[in-house]
């Protein structure tokens, strides 16, 4: 199960009253574990080879274009692995196919979230991993980026992430998903944890909104 198997598609998002367009690249669910074949018995030394291969299998026919920094941004939206050392190991193998670390975006996901007690300290496992590799990650957080128009700072992007938990999801959410054990079976926290993400998100909206407006 080596093959990395992809729906792509690439959409150009028109910025209004900005002289040029932002180039994304986006996946979302990588779950390494599942593509390596025999994860489970396979020696560490194996790994690295075996991940870096699924990087540039993961950009396929874009993989000169993120070589080359055509990417403005890269959005990794969650669950690249379940254990915290792979993704270490998968974005030391990004980092030598991209130019800059500091174009990636990253926000967690619950495969993340399940090898830990609490929400809290898979944040702070993840944040200093973060740090050690140079990425963004977001949790419940903005990424805004700037252009200078006339002497003044105009927004070109807004980016929010968090992992926005299933308010809205009877069939899936903390009840039947893996989720931190701090989180399994109780879907009021998992509620309260949606309406803080969403209550962000709108502050970060009002504030993209009044920057536009000036």
């Amino acid at each position: 199960m080596n093959d990395v198997s992809l729906w792509q598609n690439e959409i150009q998002f028109p910025v209004k009253n900005i002289w040029d367009s932002l180039n994304i690249f986006y996946i979302s669910d990588i779950h390494l574990e599942f593509h390596i074949e025999g994860f489970e018995t396979i020696k560490k030394r194996s790994l690295p080879p075996a991940i870096r291969k699924l990087v540039i299998d993961i950009f396929g026919e874009n993989k000169d274009r993120a070589k080359r920094g055509y990417f403005d941004y890269i959005i990794i939206d969650g669950d690249i692995a379940d254990d915290i050392a792979i993704v270490d190991i998968f974005f030391s193998c990004l980092n030598k196919e991209i130019p800059s670390m500091e174009k990636v975006l990253y926000v967690l996901g619950n495969h993340e979230l399940s090898a830990y007690s609490t929400r809290q300290e898979c944040y702070e496992q993840y944040m200093k991993l973060s740090a050690k590799h140079g990425i963004h990650l977001l949790i419940n957080d903005g990424f805004m980026k700037y252009d200078y128009i006339d002497k003044r700072s105009v927004p070109k992007c807004l980016i929010f992430g968090g992992t926005g938990f299933s308010k809205y999801n009877e069939m899936y959410n903390t009840t039947n998903l893996c989720y931190s054990k701090d989180l399994i079976n109780n879907r009021d926290e998992e509620i309260k944890e949606s309406e803080i993400f969403y209550s962000i998100y709108k502050k970060y909206l009002l504030k993209a909104k009044k920057c536009t407006c000036r």
